[in-house]
């Protein structure tokens, strides 16, 4: 059973000239039982990955499904 789904994460900081894009089009499943480890340079966007996924950052963009559920879903 898919526990997890990430369709289209993004994170913009700022915006115009000063607009920093630390996630952008990240997309991602885990399924019950699996076990996941985030692996990357510092200031790749592990943490900020983490916080859209907790909801403790809004999303730009993204799609949050947990359990079949949708928990957040950024409308334009």
């Amino acid at each position: 059973m898919e526990l997890l789904r990430i369709e289209g994460l993004s994170k913009i900081f700022g915006s115009g000239h000063l607009e920093v894009r630390a996630l952008e089009g990240i997309n991602l499943s885990v399924s019950e039982g699996n076990l996941v480890a985030l692996l990357g340079p510092s200031g790749s966007g592990k943490t900020t990955l983490l916080l859209c996924i907790s909801l403790i950052l809004d999303p730009t963009e993204d799609n949050i499904v947990f359990a079949d559920q949708t928990i957040f879903q950024k409308t334009e």
